[in-house]
């Protein structure tokens, strides 16, 4: 019985042409031990303005959605077996 490679949800800051992003990757765990994570493909970015990120001035709906997003994710890789 193989088991499958787990897999996660990488949640970082970048920064293209002058402006800044929350981006998520998919991610999925390397057979070597100890296991090492790889970006496996690029899900979603979201602009966002700079000054807004450093005061942390999100409203409640963005927080959800982001908090909402990265579940979902989680789960759907539960679902296939590919999260504990």
């Amino acid at each position: 019985m193989s088991t499958k490679l787990k897999r996660g949800v990488l949640v970082r800051l970048t920064h293209e042409h002058g402006r800044m992003f929350i981006r998520l990757d998919d991610l999925q765990e390397g057979q070597s031990q100890p296991a090492a994570w790889h970006q496996r493909e690029i899900v979603t970015q979201k602009e966002v303005d700079p000054a807004q990120f450093d005061r942390l001035a999100f409203d409640a709906q963005e927080l959800a959605d982001l908090g909402y997003y990265i579940l979902s994710r989680l789960s759907a890789f539960k679902t296939l077996g590919e999260a504990p």
